[in-house]
């Protein structure tokens, strides 16, 4: 499904100046958009936006022409988070399936098991969140979020309180994931190699009221995206135009 953000406008009073003030953009069927920016710059405003959490002051949001509150309804959002809100009372096989329950007394949707496996689960499912890792809790994490089955995935830094080797592993599994899913992805990250490995198109925003400063698209094929393309002047080429830009902005603000 593409998401449309159309002429959106988005202020807070506590703000001196809109978050977004006539923002425009288009994340298209079974793409993966990485956003990078300041902090402050409505990274996750925009996710709360499109996951219908908040409202926009003027302007639309929609998927395939459908209100994103219509498609929240429907479970075809899905929403990870940084921090991953497991509930500890609950192993991660139960984790992984509460969203099922919502409204409904039995599961409707979705193959915990499948998800076990997809999310390299097995033999974790029946532990509690503290008998887990910080990287198992995050495939938990990213497990409830795709049990619905949802056509648009959006996350927010879910692997930034893991160690880097954690990370990296982590963030291979997940392009693998992604790949095999055709999901249409909006990851909200700080970290610019990361944005580059897992995404098809790199956007960068400025401090609000946002705009986009520059944008790449990765033309390197997800499957290839391995460690020796880590090392690859390709990648490094990528990160480094990445980084100028953020050095000019930081001169510039």
């Amino acid at each position: 499904m593409s998401v449309v953000v159309n002429q959106v406008i988005k202020a807070y009073a506590e703000i001196d100046r809109p978050i977004f003030d006539g923002f425009t953009t288009t994340v298209f069927k079974g793409e993966i958009l990485a956003i990078l920016g300041p902090s402050g710059s409505g990274k996750t405003t925009l996710l709360n936006l499109i996951a219908g959490i908040i409202s926009p002051d003027r302007g639309s949001i929609s998927i395939n022409g459908i209100s994103t509150s219509q498609l929240q309804k429907q479970k075809k959002i899905a929403y990870a988070f940084q921090e991953d809100g497991l509930l500890p009372w609950k192993t991660a096989e139960q984790n992984i399936e509460w969203p099922l329950t919502i409204g409904s007394k039995t599961p409707t949707l979705g193959n915990p098991q499948e998800i076990i496996e997809l999310m390299g689960l097995r033999g974790a499912e029946k532990q509690l969140p503290n008998e887990l890792s910080g990287g198992m809790r995050q495939r938990v994490n990213l497990g409830r979020a795709l049990i619905t089955y949802p056509e648009v995935l959006l996350l927010d830094e879910p692997f930034g309180a893991l160690d880097a080797f954690t990370r990296l592993r982590l963030n291979f599994d997940v392009s693998r994931i992604l790949r095999e899913s055709s999901l249409t992805t909006i990851l909200v990250t700080h970290d610019i190699e990361e944005a580059v490995l897992l995404g098809d198109r790199v956007m960068v925003f400025s401090a609000p009221p946002v705009r986009i400063t520059k944008e790449i698209i990765i033309k390197t094929r997800l499957e290839d995206r391995n460690q020796f393309w880590l090392e690859s002047d390709n990648f490094r080429d990528i990160v480094k135009q990445l980084r100028e830009k953020f050095l000019i902005q930081d001169h510039e603000g």
